[in-house]
């Protein structure tokens, strides 16, 4: 995945954290769904564990939402990830509702929050997973939320590149 962060020292995991068998296996079943990822952007002069407790909140608000037959697992300092089954108006009320938790915290150090649904396509369902969201996210200011559908970019390769619509934050 094209992440910039470092792993984290301390991964967590939701129904064992195995994201990439996890898409495929939502691809093979023909049910709709989409990789979610959360980031928590740091802004300005930080260090990586001083966002820990954010990031945690934003876990702490992710897991419970899940719907049946999702994954997820911390995938850096300041992000998370999770392939979640159902339609996309749930998906982005799941996506909402966790921003609404991360908007709530007071922000020291400062940081924006963003949380970008990448649709799983059956016939190339790795390709969510290659999303780079933080490239994406240079197309948006402040807190967001977004929904993309991934591309290939050249046959045969992992270069995937995405247009994610940016939705309100408010629904």
């Amino acid at each position: 995945m094209g992440r910039a962060d470092a792993e984290p020292v301390d991964r967590w995991t939701h129904e064992g954290g195995d994201l990439e068998r996890a898409v495929r296996a939502l691809a093979a079943s023909a049910r709709l769904g989409a990789y979610l990822e959360l980031r928590v952007e740091p802004l300005g002069t930080f260090v990586a564990g001083d966002l820990a407790a954010d990031v945690r909140a934003a876990w702490d608000a992710l897991v419970p939402r899940l719907p049946p037959g999702s994954v997820a697992r911390r995938e850096g300092w300041f992000s998370l990830g999770a392939v979640v089954p159902g339609d996309p108006m749930t998906l982005v009320d799941i996506a909402r509702e966790v921003m609404r938790v991360l908007r709530a915290r007071k922000r020291v150090p400062p940081y924006r929050a963003a949380a970008v649904l990448c649709e799983v396509l059956r016939d190339d369902p790795e390709a969510a997973l290659l999303v780079d969201v933080t490239s994406a996210l240079e197309d948006v200011e402040g807190d967001a939320v977004g929904w993309g559908i991934p591309r290939r970019v050249g046959m045969g390769t992992r270069a995937v590149d995405c247009d994610v619509d940016w939705i309100g934050l408010e629904g």
